[in-house]
């Protein structure tokens, strides 16, 4: 029997990036894994036609300040991200990123 949408929800919550986010962005997290949960992964099924715009380590520059799938709540290790449907690597980043306050290190030119 299939997981319903809020215990797959739940399930999501609770890893050590979720609980740092604020108010706001486990708003926004709790969203879209709830829309992945319904409907499939982003870029998978149904929302395949949503754009997640990932990025390969190679692609994005802004790894170097923290701005990557390593630091995203939704990022499961080994390739997996909660909400992707593709291989994602540590790295990389999508549009859909979920990073908590004090993860990105802006530069002071920045």
């Amino acid at each position: 029997m299939p997981e319903g949408i809020e215990a797959a929800v739940d399930r999501m919550k609770g890893t050590p990036l979720y609980v740092k986010l604020n108010t706001a962005e486990k708003a926004f997290h709790d969203a879209l894994c709830t829309v992945a949960s319904e409907h499939g992964k982003f870029g998978a099924g149904k929302t395949s036609s949503i754009y997640v715009n990932y990025e390969s380590p190679s692609e994005n520059e802004d790894a170097k300040i923290g701005v990557k799938c390593g630091n995203c709540s939704f990022y499961m290790g080994e390739g997996q991200c909660k909400i992707v449907a593709q291989m994602v690597e540590s790295n990389g980043i999508c549009r859909l990123a979920a990073i908590p306050d004090g993860y990105v290190k802006m530069d002071s030119d920045d």
